[in-house]
Protein backbone atom coordinates (compact mmCIF):
# COMPACT_ATOMS: atom_id res chain seq x y z
CA UNK A 1 0.00 0.00 0.00
CA UNK A 2 2.87 2.38 0.81
CA UNK A 3 4.38 1.58 -2.63
CA UNK A 4 1.16 2.59 -4.38
CA UNK A 5 1.07 5.91 -2.50
CA UNK A 6 4.67 6.63 -3.50
CA UNK A 7 3.88 5.69 -7.10
CA UNK A 8 0.78 7.89 -7.09
CA UNK A 9 2.88 10.84 -5.89
CA UNK A 10 5.75 10.11 -8.31
CA UNK A 11 3.62 10.06 -11.48
CA UNK A 12 2.37 13.69 -11.27
CA UNK A 13 5.88 14.89 -10.36
CA UNK A 14 7.34 13.04 -13.34
CA UNK A 15 4.74 14.53 -15.66
CA UNK A 16 5.48 18.02 -14.34
CA UNK A 17 9.22 17.56 -14.85
CA UNK A 18 8.72 16.31 -18.43
CA UNK A 19 6.42 19.22 -19.30
CA UNK A 20 8.90 21.76 -17.90
CA UNK A 21 11.73 20.26 -19.96
CA UNK A 22 9.62 20.32 -23.14
CA UNK A 23 8.59 23.95 -22.52
CA UNK A 24 12.23 24.97 -22.12
CA UNK A 25 13.22 22.99 -25.22
CA UNK A 26 10.43 24.63 -27.30
CA UNK A 27 11.46 28.15 -26.31
CA UNK A 28 15.12 27.50 -27.01
CA UNK A 29 14.43 25.93 -30.39
CA UNK A 30 12.84 29.15 -31.68
CA UNK A 31 16.04 31.10 -30.97
CA UNK A 32 17.50 31.18 -34.44
CA UNK A 33 17.39 32.78 -37.86
CA UNK A 34 14.22 32.23 -39.89
CA UNK A 35 13.52 32.93 -43.60
CA UNK A 36 9.96 33.56 -44.73
CA UNK A 37 8.11 31.86 -47.56
CA UNK A 38 7.48 34.96 -49.63
CA UNK A 39 7.51 38.45 -48.12
CA UNK A 40 11.33 38.72 -48.33
CA UNK A 41 11.87 38.55 -44.56
CA UNK A 42 14.67 37.28 -42.37
CA UNK A 43 13.79 37.09 -38.67
CA UNK A 44 16.30 36.89 -35.86
CA UNK A 45 14.51 35.45 -32.83
CA UNK A 46 15.83 35.40 -29.27
CA UNK A 47 14.32 34.85 -25.83
CA UNK A 48 13.81 38.60 -25.46
CA UNK A 49 13.23 40.04 -28.91
CA UNK A 50 12.54 39.62 -32.59
CA UNK A 51 14.41 41.60 -35.27
CA UNK A 52 13.15 41.62 -38.87
CA UNK A 53 15.27 42.27 -41.95
CA UNK A 54 13.85 43.04 -45.39
CA UNK A 55 15.63 41.04 -48.09
CA UNK A 56 16.03 41.73 -51.77
CA UNK A 57 18.45 40.17 -54.21
CA UNK A 58 20.92 43.01 -53.47
CA UNK A 59 20.17 44.05 -49.88
CA UNK A 60 19.38 43.05 -46.33
CA UNK A 61 18.00 46.01 -44.40
CA UNK A 62 17.09 46.00 -40.70
CA UNK A 63 13.39 46.70 -40.42
CA UNK A 64 11.03 46.41 -37.45
CA UNK A 65 11.75 45.13 -33.94
CA UNK A 66 9.53 43.69 -31.26
CA UNK A 67 10.06 42.71 -27.62
CA UNK A 68 8.88 39.40 -26.26
CA UNK A 69 5.99 39.54 -23.82
CA UNK A 70 7.25 37.91 -20.61
CA UNK A 71 4.01 35.97 -20.09
CA UNK A 72 4.08 34.23 -23.48
CA UNK A 73 4.72 30.51 -23.61
CA UNK A 74 6.98 28.37 -25.73
CA UNK A 75 4.38 27.05 -28.18
CA UNK A 76 3.32 30.60 -28.99
CA UNK A 77 5.86 33.32 -28.38
CA UNK A 78 4.21 36.76 -28.40
CA UNK A 79 6.20 39.85 -29.40
CA UNK A 80 5.01 43.45 -29.24
CA UNK A 81 6.36 46.30 -31.36
CA UNK A 82 4.47 48.26 -34.03
CA UNK A 83 1.94 45.45 -33.73
CA UNK A 84 1.49 42.10 -32.03
CA UNK A 85 3.45 39.24 -33.60
CA UNK A 86 2.81 35.61 -32.67
CA UNK A 87 5.45 32.99 -33.41
CA UNK A 88 4.04 29.49 -33.09
CA UNK A 89 5.00 25.90 -33.84
CA UNK A 90 4.81 24.68 -37.40
CA UNK A 91 4.60 21.15 -38.80
CA UNK A 92 8.24 20.45 -37.84
CA UNK A 93 10.99 21.86 -35.64
CA UNK A 94 12.48 23.60 -38.71
CA UNK A 95 9.23 25.43 -39.54
CA UNK A 96 7.40 28.13 -37.57
CA UNK A 97 4.36 30.26 -38.24
CA UNK A 98 4.34 34.03 -37.80
CA UNK A 99 0.96 35.67 -37.33
CA UNK A 100 0.49 39.43 -37.22
CA UNK A 101 -2.65 40.34 -35.30
CA UNK A 102 -5.27 41.72 -37.64
CA UNK A 103 -4.12 39.74 -40.68
CA UNK A 104 -5.88 36.80 -42.31
CA UNK A 105 -2.94 34.51 -43.07
CA UNK A 106 0.19 33.29 -41.33
CA UNK A 107 3.69 33.62 -42.75
CA UNK A 108 5.61 30.35 -42.80
CA UNK A 109 9.21 30.57 -41.65
CA UNK A 110 12.03 28.10 -42.26
CA UNK A 111 15.05 27.82 -39.98
CA UNK A 112 18.32 28.81 -41.62
CA UNK A 113 21.85 28.31 -40.34
CA UNK A 114 23.21 31.63 -41.57
CA UNK A 115 22.23 35.00 -42.95
CA UNK A 116 22.06 35.45 -46.73
CA UNK A 117 25.20 36.90 -48.32
CA UNK A 118 23.42 40.22 -48.91
CA UNK A 119 23.43 40.72 -45.11
CA UNK A 120 27.25 40.79 -45.03
CA UNK A 121 27.43 44.37 -46.31
CA UNK A 122 25.20 47.42 -46.45
CA UNK A 123 24.32 48.84 -49.86
CA UNK A 124 25.95 52.14 -50.73
CA UNK A 125 23.74 55.18 -50.26
CA UNK A 126 23.59 56.53 -53.79
CA UNK A 127 20.78 56.77 -56.37
CA UNK A 128 21.79 53.64 -58.29
CA UNK A 129 21.98 51.43 -55.18
CA UNK A 130 18.79 52.90 -53.72
CA UNK A 131 16.97 52.14 -56.97
CA UNK A 132 18.45 48.64 -57.05
CA UNK A 133 17.08 47.92 -53.58
CA UNK A 134 13.55 48.77 -54.70
CA UNK A 135 13.87 47.62 -58.30
CA UNK A 136 15.18 44.14 -57.53
CA UNK A 137 12.92 42.57 -54.97
CA UNK A 138 13.49 39.20 -53.41
CA UNK A 139 12.63 36.29 -55.71
CA UNK A 140 10.26 35.13 -53.00
CA UNK A 141 8.19 38.29 -53.40
CA UNK A 142 6.78 37.15 -56.73
CA UNK A 143 3.95 39.65 -57.44
CA UNK A 144 6.30 42.61 -57.02
CA UNK A 145 9.01 40.85 -59.04
CA UNK A 146 6.65 40.36 -61.99
CA UNK A 147 5.60 44.00 -61.81
CA UNK A 148 9.22 45.20 -61.63
CA UNK A 149 10.20 42.98 -64.56
CA UNK A 150 7.35 44.23 -66.76
CA UNK A 151 8.16 47.83 -65.89
CA UNK A 152 11.84 47.16 -66.62
CA UNK A 153 11.06 45.80 -70.08
CA UNK A 154 9.21 48.99 -71.07
CA UNK A 155 11.54 51.51 -69.48
CA UNK A 156 15.11 52.57 -70.18
CA UNK A 157 15.54 53.75 -66.58
CA UNK A 158 16.13 50.12 -65.56
CA UNK A 159 19.30 49.88 -67.66
CA UNK A 160 21.41 50.30 -64.50
CA UNK A 161 20.06 46.97 -63.22
CA UNK A 162 20.62 44.87 -66.35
Amino acid sequence: MVGLKNLAAAIPLSCLAISLVSVQRGAASANSLWLSDGYGLLLEVSDRSLQAYELTSVSCIASWKAKRDPGSGSREMVFTGNGVFRLSDGPSAAVRRLHLDGTAADIFLHRTAQRPETCDHAPENNPQENYAVFGRPSPSNMPFSICAMSIGNRSTTNSVLR
